[in-house]
């Protein structure tokens, strides 16, 4: 999903008496888990495809960062889904969402356009759009047999547990990498009503990577034991908002298209998210964040 997003970023202290939250700064950007991704993946040498849907006439495209492929980033939603997010220096973060409404009379159309998509994809990173969206991505992804990495984000659990239970177990079911962070970890187990990942059910070769911010974090292939990996220190911690997907992005770049282990695409995403995060940006440096007076 793509969001245009806010940032806010506010000073160390709390609200003031009045209840008015001073902002240093405001800055506009692309965010949403994919999209950052996307850029990170381009900016590590991958041939990148972004698929989303945005609003008609949209100023989201305007603020991508160059060379971005736009092709599959689709007017068809009634406005553009926008997120606010707050930051404080101590990197407390409050966010509100606004998702765009995608009229029924174009869901036809968007899921022929996503089946058309996943024909020209070598990989597919999958996470969150509408369930229809996802329906039609696994289908093709079957007939295809394109490796699928799913972000097991919480808005993509609360959404199909709410949504299609069903789909949530195939797209576990069918994933060759699932990334979450260790605030999402417990819910996934605990909605699939698993105590660990090798009750979860997941292929036997799925790679899991959990990251941990400042620890860093963890993966797993195959269900076997767990591997650590340490975090890489940033130059300045600016905005931490993005800096998971941009992990992810590397990670997948390093794996599939380096051919590097798990343990050196670890490091690698680490260290591009590490830049991530010494940028006020939902993304790395070169996504062109536009400042607001």
């Amino acid at each position: 999903m793509a969001t245009l997003d806010t940032l806010l970023f506010v000073p160390e202290g709390d609200m003031v008496d009045d209840g008015v939250t001073p902002v240093e700064e405001v800055v506009r950007c692309p965010g949403g888990k994919g999209i950052v991704a996307a850029a990170a993946i381009q900016q590590e040498g991958g041939e990148v495809v972004p698929f989303s849907l945005l609003g008609a006439g949209s100023e989201f495209a305007d603020l991508l960062p160059a060379g971005l492929d736009r092709r599959y980033l689709l007017g068809m939603l009634e406005n553009d889904s926008r997120t606010w997010i707050t930051i404080s220096h101590a990197q407390k973060v409050v966010t509100f969402v606004a998702q765009g409404r995608l009229p029924g009379r174009r869901e036809e159309s968007a899921v022929e356009a996503v089946s058309d998509f996943v024909k020209e994809v070598d990989a597919l990173y999958l996470t969150i759009e509408h369930p229809a969206l996802l329906r039609a991505a696994l289908r093709e992804a079957a007939t295809s047999g394109v490796p699928i990495a799913l972000n097991a984000s919480i808005p993509l659990l609360e959404m199909l547990l709410s949504a299609d239970r069903k789909l949530l177990g195939n797209l576990l079911a069918r994933s060759d990498f699932v990334f979450c962070n260790h605030m999402e970890e417990p819910r996934f187990l605990h909605a699939l009503g698993a105590s660990d990942w090798e009750q979860a059910p997941l292929a036997e070769t799925c790679e899991i990577v959990v990251t941990e911010g400042e620890a860093g974090g963890k993966f797993s292939e195959g269900h076997g034991s767990w591997t650590r990996f340490s975090a890489v220190p940033a130059s300045s911690v600016q905005c931490v908002v993005g800096a998971g997907d941009t992990f992810n992005g590397a990670y997948l770049v390093a794996r599939l298209v380096a051919g590097a282990s798990s343990e050196e695409s670890s490091l690698r995403g680490a260290e591009v998210a590490a830049r991530k995060v010494a940028a006020r940006s939902s993304m790395l440096p070169s996504g062109q964040p536009t400042s607001a007076s």
